[in-house]
């Protein structure tokens, strides 16, 4: 597959500038980096909320953590985290655990953490396990510039993570 549909005929329809980047099989945005061997800093995480009507995504480097009570006060709502049913029901062309950071390639709203904009070079799962896409701030900026953002994440993981970080993230700790 390498690029889910949605995905890749929606950055085309808006003349996005990616490249794909193969690497071995992942199950999280983390573990791709990882294989892919690119700072996780740079990786951008994607996370599915629900607040009982509706879905949002969180977009954040993989390096941190999502903070659900500061994207709380930022939007005056209540979100929390979606289950994994709602992944596969909303992401049906995507390899499970691989949610692409384009909340608008699937008819979403996203908050995306303001340290984001500091990042030259970008990297998101393409909805493959065994792909990443990336593409210059300036092409990640234009797809998401218009939703809201703040200060919703902080710092988590050095790279390379500890093994107990490891563990945390695959009991579904880290976010």
């Amino acid at each position: 597959m390498s690029i889910a549909r949605n995905l890749a005929t929606y950055l085309n329809d808006q003349a996005i500038h990616y490249q794909t980047i193969f690497h071995p099989e992942s199950h999280s945005a983390s573990d791709s980096a990882r294989s892919a061997n690119i700072p996780l800093h740079n990786m951008v995480k994607a996370i599915l909320l629900n607040n009982g009507d509706n879905y949002l995504i969180a977009l954040i480097p993989a390096d941190h953590k999502l903070d659900i009570s500061r994207v709380n006060k930022e939007l005056m709502s209540h979100w929390s985290f979606a289950k994994e049913t709602d992944l596969t029901k909303i992401f049906q062309d995507c390899t499970p655990g691989s949610i692409p950071a384009v909340p608008s390639a699937y008819h979403l709203s996203a908050i995306w953490s303001s340290c984001l904009s500091d990042i030259d070079k970008l990297y998101m799962e393409s909805g493959d396990d065994k792909a990443l896409i990336s593409m210059s701030n300036r092409q990640f900026m234009s797809l998401i510039a218009t939703q809201a953002h703040g200060n919703i994440s902080h710092f988590s993981t050095g790279y390379p993570p500890s093994s107990a970080q490891f563990d945390a993230e695959d009991n579904g700790a880290e976010y």
